[in-house]
């Protein structure tokens, strides 16, 4: 993958993440808040990604004001160039198509705008022309059949609420369903929910997911697990849609800061790392390296004060791994931090199997561990009691020998995560902190 990028796109860049250009230029040029008669009152960049082909995606929030007060909308941006008239087009006409249905076919639309002073393209979160799930997901009539045969519903089904939780463009997207329920034995309407995800049309990926669950639950990670380690139960695939259902777990909250939830994210991550269950993807030594390597080619061109630093700590952090080419593969999450853990009641729930995979354990227990000094470096919490809580619930079921190689993965985890903040304007001056713990 090309991830260079033109003097000229890391200038639009720049301007792109500025929240002040932003606000302006929304209020200036974009259509939509015009029609409605509202005003933008800010605009912050809270992601960016690169992307192939000298382009980025840039995640925002957009702060409105009507007569009723102010409300916060994600806007998701394409830095496309010269050509962001020209991709808006035709961005508009694939989500108007039959298949996709996304947009009225016949009615103007402003969702979705072109920024041409900014090479910038911009849409709802939610609109994706690469995810043809999505009109089945927005549609009640289609949705809430599939959710009625799979939800505890008494009575007739109503009309659903759908909410955007998390959106990459592209990719997936990930959405709350809520269905209404009408109680014949009361006079009211309890919610009943879901999460929706809906992958990309050409990926076999959420299949794979879904299988990976099922196998889960058959494997120890059921609802009725006797030490309450479990799943979301996964409650259908539909393939022609590239959508996947699942239990929406009610009344969790991710395991940090708490110490109790941060022992059982321990014991949690053990217990899968026990697991037998055998899934197709592999992540070795040198996949990890050529990850980091593409991230510490990336950075330094957006942020050329930067590229010392990274290109030490990437130094150290090749030599950590190259000492752990012996560790013996295990079932491995490889996004395992606390927020992929939630906690309620005596029930310890692992999420998000998406990069599951067989691999170093000790990436896991690396990647856990640099996301708790990330939440130190942030403000939420003393990393130290928080590590040692997690790691005293992980040595019960560790395999053997597999804290001889966390301080490799740890730097490893630590490098990636200073590459990605530094593109987040919020974060983006905890680089060389994240940078000075890489040991």
């Amino acid at each position: 993958m090309d991830l260079t990028f033109t003097p000229s796109r890391l200038a639009q860049l720049k301007a792109a993440m500025c929240s002040a250009t932003m606000t302006e230029i929304l209020g200036r040029d974009w259509v939509y808040p015009e029609r409605r008669g509202l005003s933008v009152r800010d605009c912050q960049a809270v992601r960016v990604y690169p992307r192939e082909n000298n382009r980025f995606v840039l995640e925002y929030q957009v702060r409105f004001r009507d007569k009723t007060g102010d409300r916060v909308e994600r806007v998701i941006g394409e830095l496309v160039g010269d050509t962001a008239q020209e991709h808006c087009r035709r961005v508009i006409e694939r989500l108007r198509k039959h298949r996709r249905g996304q947009l009225p076919r016949d009615e103007p639309t402003d969702l979705v705008a072109a920024l041409p002073t900014l090479g910038l393209v911009l849409r709802f979160a939610g609109l994706d022309e690469r995810l043809i799930g999505l009109k089945v997901a927005y549609d009640p009539a289609a949705i809430a059949p599939v959710l009625s045969r799979h939800l505890p519903i008494n009575g007739g089904a109503e009309e659903g609420r759908v909410k955007v939780l998390n959106h990459r463009l592209g990719k997936r997207c990930v959405l709350r369903y809520r269905l209404g329920e009408a109680s014949p034995e009361a006079d009211q309407t309890r919610a009943r929910s879901a999460i929706v995800k809906v992958y990309e049309a050409r990926s076999g990926l959420g299949g794979q997911v879904f299988s990976v669950m099922r196998n889960l639950k058959e494997n120890g990670f059921g609802h009725g697990a006797k030490d309450g380690i479990r799943i979301p139960t996964p409650l259908a695939y539909l393939p022609e849609w590239k959508l996947l259902l699942m239990e929406d777990v009610p009344g969790s909250t991710p395991a940090h800061p708490d110490l109790q939830g941060m022992e059982a994210a321990g014991w949690a991550l053990a217990k899968l790392h026990r697991c037998s269950l055998e899934v197709p993807m592999r992540h070795s030594v040198d996949d990890e390296v050529a990850l980091l390597g593409g991230w510490v080619a990336v950075i330094p061109q957006v942020y050329p004060e930067l590229k010392e630093g990274l290109e030490e700590a990437f130094a150290i952090v090749r030599a950590g791994l190259r000492k752990c080419r012996d560790g013996g593969p295990t079932l491995v999450h490889r996004d395992y931090h606390e927020k992929q853990i939630l906690v309620g009641g005596a029930q310890t729930i692992v999420i998000d199997f998406d990069t599951l995979c067989r691999a170093d354990p000790a990436l896991d227990v690396g990647n856990f561990l640099a996301h708790q000094k990330l939440a130190e470096l942030q403000g939420r919490g003393d990393a130290r009691r928080l590590e040692a809580a997690f790691l005293d619930g992980y040595r019960l079921l560790a395999p053997p020998g597999v804290f001889d190689r966390v301080e490799a993965y740890t730097n490893s985890a630590l490098l990636r995560l200073a590459c990605l903040y530094a593109l987040w304007p919020r974060w983006s001056h905890l680089a060389d902190p994240i940078l000075g713990e890489i040991r």
